[in-house]
């Protein structure tokens, strides 16, 4: 069939050799020819694709794959992506979308990269992080009170991530969440490298370890431990009561004496009480006891004053020479302004006027310390 200048043709036509479209007309059709692999012209949607010079859109386009396939862009050379290039607009992006159109990636124009709340995950081994001088790692949700909702992490053995290191309210919070986790500080020696790495700080649930020289320009405060010696030389007799001295050489049979009673600064209690025997001739019980008077008590009054907690350990006569050590249990025995007096007790005649060697371990609690401003107490605070 033909018609004056147009041939129609209901059949295949094929060409070996180039194809040339002369005096095309311009359009604004929103289709262009595309070339699929077995050499059919299709028409397909406009895209936003420009050759060389010649730019195809104008307005907002897009490539698009066929249903469930991917869309590749190949380049022997670089691929760059120019945003607002006529600089007449400000923080455009490149985005990638879901199917939801929600952004999950962006590149903003002044390089700030943006994510909505996805994974990044750099695969392969050995690969970093480089961050040029001036970077900051910067966990926004906690600068003012995120209780820890951002944070660094790490995939322990279990392959649970579990927080290392975070903020709340402007608290910076070093930890290791994995069960019983440990954190360790370490530093280095002369020797850089793996070869010179000591540990110096090792945390643990229930303890905290140095193992190095400790310098401290200020006060520690905390419990510390203090030993006192309270030995002396007496006959303690059978079925009586001394009571060890703070101060000098000489127990005391009453309790209040001010050898053997000592006002204390702050809570504690009294950790244990360690008795070296010398010739002993008789057999019997050897009790240790703890007691203490509160303020505005008459101290001149034995049953005032309160029996904390008592030890005993039976003693032969055949024990010359032995240790006896009398631990304590209770959490703590005296609060800060009361009174101590530590007595030593037989039910039997132990032997005669002999040395008792004595060691008492006090612990203080440092933090329960009386203030340093002058005041008057009538009871305990």
């Amino acid at each position: 069939m033909n018609w004056v200048g147009q041939h129609i043709w209901d059949f295949i036509s094929r060409f070996r050799n180039k194809v040339v479209l002369e005096d095309l007309a311009t359009s604004t059709e929103s289709n262009v020819i595309m070339v699929k692999t077995d050499g059919e012209l299709v028409k397909s949607a406009l895209t936003a694709i420009n050759a060389g010079t010649a730019t195809l859109a104008t307005n907002s386009q897009g490539i698009t794959s066929a249903t469930d396939a991917d869309v590749n862009i190949v380049s022997d050379g670089e691929v760059t992506v120019k945003l607002d290039s006529d600089n007449d607009e400000s923080n455009q992006k490149f985005k990638i979308t879901n199917n939801s159109d929600s952004v999950v990636f962006s590149v903003q124009e002044d390089g700030v990269i943006s994510t909505a709340g996805g994974t990044i995950s750099i695969d392969g081994s050995n690969s970093n992080l480089e961050m040029n001088a001036g970077s900051d790692i910067v966990l926004e949700a906690d600068n003012a009170g995120g209780s820890g909702s951002s944070s660094i992490q790490y995939k322990d053995s279990g392959g649970g991530n579990k927080l290392m290191l975070s903020a709340n309210s402007d608290v910076v919070i070093l930890s290791n969440r994995a069960s019983n986790g440990t954190v360790q500080i370490r530093a280095n020696t002369s020797t850089a490298g793996s070869g010179g790495e000591v540990t110096v700080v090792t945390v643990r649930d229930t303890e905290v370890d140095i193992a190095r020289d400790l310098n401290v320009v200020g006060s520690i405060t905390g419990k510390q431990r203090e030993v006192y010696s309270q030995s002396f030389m007496d006959d303690l007799g059978s079925g009586n009561t001394h009571y060890l001295p703070w101060k000098d050489i000489n127990e005391q049979t009453t309790i209040y004496q001010e050898e053997a009673a000592m006002v204390m600064p702050c809570d504690g209690r009294i950790v244990s009480v360690t008795v070296r025997t010398s010739s002993l001739t008789g057999s019997g019980n050897l009790t240790l006891g703890v007691h203490t008077l509160a303020p505005g008590i008459s101290n001149f009054t034995g049953g005032n004053w309160n029996q904390e907690e008592t030890e005993a350990l039976a003693v032969a006569s055949t024990d010359d020479y032995h240790v006896y050590h009398f631990g304590f249990s209770n959490d703590k025995h005296f609060e800060s302004t009361e009174m101590v007096s530590i007595s030593i007790a037989t039910d039997a005649d132990l032997g005669g006027t002999t040395y008792w060697y004595v060691t008492t371990v006090v612990e203080y609690d440092w933090n329960t310390a009386l203030s340093s401003t002058s005041a008057e107490y009538d009871a305990a605070p």
